[in-house]
């Protein structure tokens, strides 16, 4: 009965399925294997060339018994501490004082949240749409330039020099 269902839900979500199945492909490939082949590699004791020899936990034996590893470790944790646990506290202290009435004109800090700006490949990518003051379309001389542009050289389908000396 059990296998029916399973098999009736596998067949009803089979789309869902299909869309989600290259995240799991590529977390077991890139994600899982390596890290199970690292922890079963730390179980022996090879130079990566030579004969491998099991020591089982004698690795992490070792490991725990070190004084340097427990000195990173706690430097580690502290940095980790420093750098998280201010920031964390400083968004949230930012995202309540610019949501509560303390602050006036709101709306103007929501606005510029959600401006989109511009980034390099949105430029590449749509040279007609960012360019240098030109009304008419044309690319921005330096995105479809084929050539380095030099010191002082006129940019192509323009009236200034590029480059200041």
């Amino acid at each position: 009965m059990k296998k029916n269902k399973f098999l009736k839900a596998l067949k009803q979500y089979r789309v869902a399925y299909v869309y989600i199945a290259p995240f799991y492909l590529l977390f077991a490939i890139f994600g899982l294997f390596p890290m199970v082949t690292g922890f079963l590699l730390s179980l022996f004791r090879w130079d990566g060339l030579g004969a491998m020899h099991f020591l089982g936990f004698g690795n992490y034996v070792n490991l725990f018994a070190d004084p340097l590893f427990w000195k990173a470790l706690g430097n580690t944790l502290f940095i980790g501490l420093i750098a998280h646990i201010p920031i964390l506290l400083g968004g949230l202290v930012l995202a309540y004082i610019l949501n509560s009435k303390l602050v006036k004109g709101q709306n103007i800090f929501k606005t510029i949240r959600r401006i989109q700006l511009p980034r390099p490949r949105q430029v590449l990518r749509h040279p007609a749409r960012h360019h240098d003051g030109a009304r008419d379309g044309r690319y921005h001389p330096v995105v479809h330039h084929d050539e380095p542009i030099r010191l002082g050289e006129q940019l192509p389908g323009s009236h200034h020099s590029g480059l200041r000396k």
